[in-house]
């Protein structure tokens, strides 16, 4: 058996390619890492920060234990040091900050977002901008919204979906999710209004709790290459959407909050 391991970490501080003397290394701990590195596709080619949290803590508990016992590193970096070592990890620690995991939209909706150059702009009424997490209330989103895909070319194509994971109730979604528009085949550099609308757009009316509006852009491999439409609303899976037309993750997402509006709220 080898007695070191190779680890080769893309962060947005350098390529740093580690070497670790396997008997400074917990054999259940390596084990563990090399597993669930194993299940995530071409997991070398994505930025450390974009590794699942328990991933990033793994890593960072082997190299502490590394740098404590082993007798040497070495480094493609010309600059290492092993300052810049510990302040990677330090940062690659701390928790995720990312407001579509905190909202739960990876979780609920999708698995994953794939890290892209990609990007969408979602604005209502010309002046209303989507933010994650924000809140906006029906009579603002009772028009539908321009999409602009920010990125790629017009070779290539995108479908945008629509969606509320919380229906009936963010408590009992027993419905989830709803369908709430769907655009094929929109051009990159364009908007919305530039693909084929599938499924009409849906004005919210949440009422029951806060509901979350989820908008998602995923890349399609070419032109016309969304065929199964879904013919009911209630119901709807983006996961299984997704897989049905050979999506996979979505390039770009964005969700905002809504609640039922009081007339006191409209005033």
């Amino acid at each position: 058996m080898s007695n070191h391991f190779f680890l080769l970490l893309h962060t947005t501080c350098g390529h740093y390619f580690l070497y670790i003397p396997l008997p400074s290394l917990d054999s259940t701990m390596l084990k563990t890492l090399v597993i669930e590195s194993s299940h995530r596709e071409k997991i070398e080619n994505l930025s450390f920060l974009d590794l699942p949290l328990i991933l990033r803590f793994r890593i960072c508990m082997v190299l502490f234990t590394t740098i404590n016992k082993a007798s040497w590193i070495s480094t493609f970096s010309s600059n290492f040091n092993l300052l810049s070592l510990v302040s990677l990890f330090i940062m690659a620690s701390a928790v995720s900050a990312d407001p579509l995991r905190i909202g739960r939209v990876v979780g609920d909706v999708v698995d994953f977002v794939c890290p892209s150059n990609v990007k969408m702009n979602v604005i209502y009424n010309s002046k209303k901008h989507v933010y994650n997490g924000h809140e906006l209330f029906p009579s603002s989103v009772s028009i539908k919204p321009k999409v602009a895909v920010l990125g790629g070319d017009m070779r290539s194509f995108f479908t945008l979906i629509m969606t509320d994971p919380d229906v009936p109730g963010p408590s009992d979604p027993y419905l989830k999710e709803h369908l709430h528009w769907m655009v094929t085949d929109i051009p990159g550099t364009t908007n919305a209004s530039f693909g084929r609308e599938v499924v009409s757009y849906e004005i919210p009316r949440p009422n029951i709790g806060i509901h979350r509006f989820v908008f998602l852009l995923f890349k399609q491999t070419r032109r016309q290459t969304v065929m199964s439409i879904p013919m009911m609303r209630d119901g709807f899976s983006t996961r299984r959407f997704a897989d049905e037309n050979d999506l996979g993750s979505p390039v770009a997402a964005v969700f905002f909050n809504c609640q039922r509006e009081t007339a006191a709220r409209r005033r």
